[in-house]
């Protein structure tokens, strides 16, 4: 059974952090199928979360139905510099950009089943 609700700002935060970690973790290990906690990629080393750390970033979130939008939450920039840690958006490979939105749009597939009907974290 979810409820609905509206999210707080740190709510909203806490869940543009899951959303931003699981792109970055799905573009890392694309180069490296069994995993890895540092992904050396095609430009430089980038952490990488496990995916239990990105469930413990919604914590308390799940079985609620929110009314966010979560395509909205992130953008390609934000994962370039954030998650990927790259000091300049700018100079990140034009055509790699499409690589990004794929991972975004995965991982908000993911944190919405994660937020709908969540999933154990020991």
């Amino acid at each position: 059974m979810t409820v609905d609700a509206t999210p707080s700002a740190e709510q909203v935060e806490q869940i543009t952090q899951a959303v931003i970690q699981k792109a970055t973790r799905i573009l890392a290990l694309s180069h490296s199928p069994l995993g890895l906690w540092g992904g050396d990629v095609d430009f430089g080393p980038v952490p990488v979360r496990s995916d239990y750390e990105i469930a413990e970033l919604l914590y308390g979130l799940r079985l609620v139905n929110w009314d966010i939008d979560l395509t909205s939450l992130v953008t390609t920039e934000d994962v370039i510099r954030v998650g990927l840690q790259a000091a300049n958006p700018a100079t990140y490979p034009v055509d790699q950009l499409p690589d990004v939105q794929r991972a975004i749009d995965a991982a908000v597939a993911w944190v919405a089943v994660a937020l709908l009907y969540g999933f154990g974290v020991a």
